[in-house]
């Protein structure tokens, strides 16, 4: 069976351009948990910013040892293509919005950036999946 990995992709992406402010509900919703613990906002979005980025790397490793490793795409490899779609989509959200904001940005001031800063983070991070998936179809359909 012809691998399709770069189509489910493009139509996580199509999704994906509209939801970067859900996802990030999300994360803050993380984010409000780990301050609990910590007491301190800015170690809090420090931990979440490395978390977030250990996820974004660690994640696509996995993903793709088990494409290269599966004979064809069933219900369940389905299932979790989205899965890790949707997980990969907002590790590279936060982890990209490491470059463009800061932990004071985040937890002390309000001048209205953050939130934009995240919805661009999410659009260069499908823009990322894409890329990554059809590297993936490329490999696995030359050697099927």
């Amino acid at each position: 069976m012809k691998y399709e990995i770069t189509k489910s992709a493009l139509k996580f992406s199509i999704a994906g351009i509209f939801i970067p402010g859900f996802s990030m509900i999300v994360v803050l919703g993380l984010q409000m948990l780990i301050n609990l613990v910590v007491k301190d906002c800015e170690v809090a979005w420090k931990m979440l910013f490395v978390i977030m980025t250990l996820g974004a790397i660690i994640t696509p490793i996995i993903f793709g040892n088990r494409v290269l490793k599966a004979n064809q795409i069933d219900d369940f490899f389905a299932a979790n293509l989205w899965l890790y779609n949707l997980s990969e989509y907002i590790f590279l959200q936060v982890a990209l919005g490491w470059l463009y904001s800061s932990t004071d940005t985040l937890c002390y001031r309000t001048d209205g950036q953050n939130g934009l800063q995240f919805v661009f983070t999410a659009w260069i991070g499908l823009i990322i999946i894409l890329i990554y998936s059809f590297i993936l179809d490329l490999i696995k359909n030359n050697h099927h």
